[in-house]
């Protein structure tokens, strides 16, 4: 990665005194690779909403209609996918933008992190699913509200290993786009210096 951002840093900045030009075909091609980051990006969370909206309809009412440590499991549902959604409905209401002046290093930054909240927001699900399980173990032998604990710890392992293979499948589906749409225009982009400084070139 920092041999791709050092080459795409002399290609793109222009360090001999002058900016870096990029044909329109790489122009072309990045707005094209950004536009597809996005309108996945927006079509998984759909999917999170579509998540939210099941568990919130039918917890809703088991909440209202059970006892014990179900009643406690279906606030937890209600409650966390209510989180879920209001994550959910900004990015479905977003629509996507056109890169103005795109470059290949802000599409990167762009991508990297599209990536690393994917994998942070697995890594939190893993604890999630971790701190349910201890819940409903703990419960079985607590004095302080067991039925609190189990159906909460219940909620959170359901809530959370759904959320961890949404998040690590949702970081693979952006990593391969990478590999497969982003990774090979490096080795199309031609590095030449003139007057002006450096220019890079995108051929076929």
């Amino acid at each position: 990665m920092v041999r791709i951002l050092t080459l795409l840093g002399l290609c793109l900045l222009g360090l001999s005194g002058g900016k870096g030009q990029v044909s329109d075909t790489l122009d072309e091609a990045l707005r094209r690779f950004d536009m597809r980051r996005q309108l996945m990006s927006g079509a998984q969370m759909g999917v999170l909403a579509g998540w939210a909206v099941g568990n919130i309809i039918p917890s809703a009412v088991g909440w209202a209609v059970n006892d014990g440590a179900d009643r406690y499991f279906h606030a937890g549902n209600v409650l966390w996918n209510a989180v879920n959604l209001s994550i959910a409905l900004p990015g479905l209401l977003t629509r996507p933008k056109n890169l103005t002046n795109p470059d290949y290093l802000k599409v990167i930054r762009l991508q990297n992190r599209t990536e690393r909240i994917y994998l942070i927001n697995a890594g939190l699900d893993f604890l999630y699913t971790g701190a349910g399980l201890w819940l409903m173990k703990n419960a079985q032998t607590a004095q302080w509200r067991p039925d609190f604990q189990m159906g909460l710890g219940r909620s959170l392992v359901l809530q959370g290993l759904f959320l961890l293979g949404f998040d690590f499948t949702n970081f693979l589906i952006h990593h391969i786009h990478e590999r497969k749409r982003l990774r090979p225009l490096e080795s199309r982009l031609r590095c030449t210096f003139s007057a002006s400084g450096l220019s890079g070139r995108f051929s076929f």
